[in-house]
């Protein structure tokens, strides 16, 4: 089977830049399993204006890439669109260039790996050429740009939806990582008249699973989270959480992994952060393993996920994470009784109540019991089997 997948620079051979993001990452992986049973992978790589489109042989065999010119955004009045075809108007040359290559590849599946403006160009080109689609919702666009709505005009983020609605009814399969993230899907594009769903969860690391799942002896202890620097992410509330175990005169360090742009945009919130909360810049994947045992527990209060890696990275290493009822772990804590693990963060004496709490336990027993959880159906390659046989079902 030949697919025909969205892929990204960083997974391009000889690339100098450390794969990053969830997406890039399941694309690279999943892309070495299909190759490893017999399938072919075509990915598309966004490349800088001008380049005409080249085929880059992958660095394993049956992976290989076509670089294609999607235009650039920033150069289109988007406030002065109202319809998807205006937009793709504005857009003519790259859709056409898309067509082109879509076609060329002769792919017996298009695999859109997440969803973005450039996804729903290749969509457009996928639907053209006659190819089953099959999108995994890695995330939700709509409510990416509403975080961001003081950089995006309201007719765009109206758009985006459209696209995002439009290709999940367009496509042969939509899958969801948890029911969490279908039911935000459903409430934030406003339909539940989409194609066949599926959910195929997100597969962890591949990192042997260890630790004591118990507490450490206190009263000290090292909270962290790991997430880039995002209004999604809620900053915010990891500060106020921070400046509240500190009002209470808390025996903790909070420790965050990101990069904090160094520009004079909100100084005073950065100056704040600093001033409660040790920053680790962004670090090798390798390396946070070793973070993750350094600690006692993690946070993870986003205004939205539909899953969150960071909550099985660091249960590999034996450390809880608190999460928000926005995230995608949500109905697994319920099932597994780690309600208690959910907290909420607009009320920061709540959070830092309900992490005390747990650490007054003797043991976390509700934790194995998510560990032996994700170990069996997050397993990566029980994960890519189930793709590849919805794959095999359409194509």
């Amino acid at each position: 089977m030949r697919i025909l997948t969205l892929d990204y620079r960083r997974n391009l051979p000889h690339s100098p830049e450390e794969v990053k993001t969830g997406t890039e990452r399941f694309a690279r992986d999943f892309a070495a399993y299909a190759t490893e049973h017999g399938h072919e992978w075509i990915g598309i790589v966004a490349m800088p204006l001008g380049d005409e489109p080249r085929t880059i042989p992958g660095a394993h065999p049956g992976v290989q890439f076509t670089t294609v010119d999607f235009g650039n955004l920033a150069d289109i009045p988007l406030e002065d669109h109202a319809t998807l075809e205006s937009l793709e108007q504005a857009q003519a040359a790259a859709h056409e260039r898309l067509a082109t290559v879509v076609r060329d590849a002769r792919a017996d599946l298009m695999f859109l790996n997440g969803f973005s403006h450039s996804s729903w160009m290749l969509y457009r080109a996928g639907m053209r050429a006659g190819v089953p689609i099959v999108i995994q919702h890695a995330g939700i666009f709509v409510r990416e740009l509403e975080a961001h709505a003081h950089l995006y005009p309201a007719s765009y983020i109206a758009l985006a939806r459209a696209m995002e609605l439009e290709a999940a009814r367009g496509a042969r399969a939509n899958v969801f990582l948890n029911e969490h993230s279908r039911r935000a899907f459903i409430e934030s594009v406003g339909s539940d008249d989409i194609a066949s769903s599926v959910i195929i969860p997100l597969p962890h690391a591949g990192w042997a699973f260890r630790g004591t799942y118990a507490p450490s002896a206190g009263p000290r202890r090292r909270i962290g989270a790991v997430a880039r620097w995002d209004r999604i992410k809620n900053h915010e509330a990891i500060l106020a959480f921070a400046e509240e175990a500190a009002r209470q005169d808390m025996p903790w360090e909070i420790v965050v992994v990101t990069t904090i742009p160094d520009t004079p945009k909100r100084a005073a919130f950065k100056q704040r952060y600093r001033s409660v909360i040790t920053v680790v810049d962004r670090m090798e994947r390798t390396e946070l393993a070793d973070f993750y045992r350094s600690l006692d527990a993690l946070v993870l209060p986003s205004h939205f996920e539909t899953a969150g890696g960071v909550v099985m990275e660091a249960l590999a290493e034996g450390k809880p994470t608190l999460i928000a009822p926005q995230v995608g772990w949500v109905d697994e804590y319920r099932e597994l009784g780690m309600s208690h693990w959910i907290t909420d963060f607009s009320n920061p004496a709540v959070a830092v109540a309900a992490l005390t709490a747990q650490f007054a336990q003797p043991a976390w027993p509700e934790l194995e019991r998510f560990a032996a959880y994700v170990q069996s159906t997050h397993n990566p390659e029980h994960v890519f089997t189930s793709y590849l046989d919805l794959f095999s079902s359409l194509a």
